[in-house]
């Protein structure tokens, strides 16, 4: 994939009453020295939005900085295909500090991930808060038949934007998921003429860069369908050429209510009021921070659709707010396999279907290049720009299939792989776990001997499960209720 190209550095514009005579004036003071909390500090880094009408022009971005600090420019590697950009993405771009003065600045390059993004150096002299001002250049984003990316815009009747193209990020040395997953304070507040929806509210936070990059913010059109579930108001929007009627939008919406129940009682509360489904790929989905994007509805209970909604929504819980720092396998199939069985459970997914796609053996074409761990670290930011993702999202979730069955067996079937990815997501919300983490929640819930399945078919090279072992795990699990 193309990224902006920049070489080289550049610049760019005691007794009783006694005792309580000596400690009340220090209760006093140390009261007095409390910050009030209706004055809070301010967040590190706050995002105005302001959106005066659908063109690029009447969309700008406005970032306050409160501390030094270096910053990469969009578009950012956000754990799902690469956009191909082909020229700058932002423009008039202006940076001022508190006294007012404009900052010249030093631009190099650096790699995140798989992208070489422009990295700015604000001067040591600038006073602070430092305020970061710019448009963004759509024209510059394009989204090939391959990547099946919804495609970025802001015109005369739409606006899509997700969060890796379009923010100004504080940058810092490390690998790619501390750049994800440190705590961060990002205060941001939406000005806008128009509806915008897939934000929360008009002011929000987000906890981790993660969750920043997946905002998913559209404009221009009114929804389709709404429905309520999880104490929240869900709002579905076509932005995509295939037209479906009121009645399939009307069914979708109220599977989705059921969905969002029974995700929520396991998983925890979805954040905020409000959540929003925009129908705007050729394919598949993209998960978001406060809703998410996919293909357009289809009602058939055999192609799996249901478990790409489930899939994309399991992605708030897992992925979004709780993420690994050493299993880049985990989050895509743990996702993908308990989409599938939540589909099943709700009656959205036929379960011969799900059954002949999970137990059907592993097989490559060019098996040299899928010869990879699953544990790889290599795999995190290469696995969709090499085009082996498939082996995270196929062989991933047969794999997590075999957990699932020896968590359910050594407790007794007390517990599943819902419970001990739930324990997950709960532990460490807004934060990121390690695999001693992860083995840890497997000893909470039953103690199940996992090393063999994690020494074969994560740890290793090129060791898949063959299909009798997959029918047998298929079989087994049914007859324990697991897809019940």
């Amino acid at each position: 994939m193309n990224t902006v190209d920049v070489s080289g550095n550049s610049r760019f514009t005691t007794s009783a009453p006694f005792r309580w005579i000596i400690i009340f004036p220090i209760l006093l003071y140390c009261c007095s020295s409390l910050t009030p909390t209706g004055n809070k500090e301010p967040a590190d880094y706050h995002y105005l939005i302001t959106l005066t009408g659908l063109h690029e022009d009447s969309l700008t971005f406005s970032l306050s900085i409160q501390k030094p600090v270096s910053l990469t420019l969009p578009c950012h590697f956000f754990d799902n295909p690469l956009y191909t950009v082909s020229d700058d993405v932002i423009r008039d771009l202006l940076i001022i500090d508190a006294d007012g003065s404009m900052l010249d600045t030093l631009c190099r390059l650096e790699k995140i991930g798989p992208v070489q993004n422009k990295v700015i150096e604000l001067p040591q002299t600038a006073s602070y808060p430092v305020t970061v001002t710019y448009k963004l250049n759509t024209a510059a984003y394009f989204s090939d038949s391959t990547t099946r990316l919804p495609p970025i815009q802001i015109n005369d009747s739409l606006m899509y934007l997700i969060g890796s193209t379009c923010f100004v990020l504080p940058y810092s040395p490390g690998s790619l998921v501390e750049f994800w997953r440190s705590p961060v304070q990002y205060s941001l507040e939406v000005q806008s003429k128009i509806p915008v929806f897939g934000i929360p509210s008009s002011s929000f936070s987000c906890a981790t860069t993660y969750e920043l990059l997946f905002i998913q913010m559209i404009s221009g059109k009114q929804p389709v369908a709404k429905s309520y579930a999880a104490g929240m108001e869900v709002s579905f929007f076509n932005f995509s050429n295939i037209d479906c009627s009121s009645d399939d939008y009307l069914t979708v919406s109220t599977h989705f209510s059921g969905i969002m129940d029974v995700l929520s009682q396991k998983f925890g509360s979805f954040r905020g009021d409000t959540y929003t489904i925009c129908f705007n790929m050729k394919g598949g989905g993209l998960e978001g921070s406060f809703g998410f994007t996919m293909l357009p509805p289809n009602t058939s209970t055999t192609n799996g659709f249901y478990e790409v909604l489930v899939h994309e929504a399991l992605h708030n819980f897992i992925g979004i707010r709780c993420g690994d720092y050493d299993d880049p396998w985990w989050k895509e199939a743990t996702a993908t396999y308990l989409g599938m069985v939540i589909a099943v459970r709700q009656g959205l997914y036929v379960k011969e279907s799900f059954r002949e796609k999970i137990t059907k053996e592993v097989y490559f074409a060019d098996s040299s290049r899928f010869r990879i761990p699953l544990s790889d670290p290599w795999l995190r930011e290469n696995m969709f720009p090499e085009n082996v993702h498939a082996l995270v999202y196929d062989l991933g979730a047969k794999v997590t299939m075999l957990l699932d069955l020896q968590i359910r067996i050594a407790s007794e079937n007390r517990y599943s792989i819902d419970d001990v990815t739930a324990y997950l997501t709960r532990h460490f919300d807004n934060a990121a776990f390690h695999r001693h983490d992860l083995l840890a929640a497997f000893q909470l819930h039953g103690n199940a001997d996992i090393s063999e399945i994690f020494s074969l078919y994560i740890d290793s090279t090129g060791t898949v499960p063959s299909e009798e072992l997959l029918q047998q795990t298929y079989f087994k699990l049914d007859s324990l209720h697991a897809f019940q």
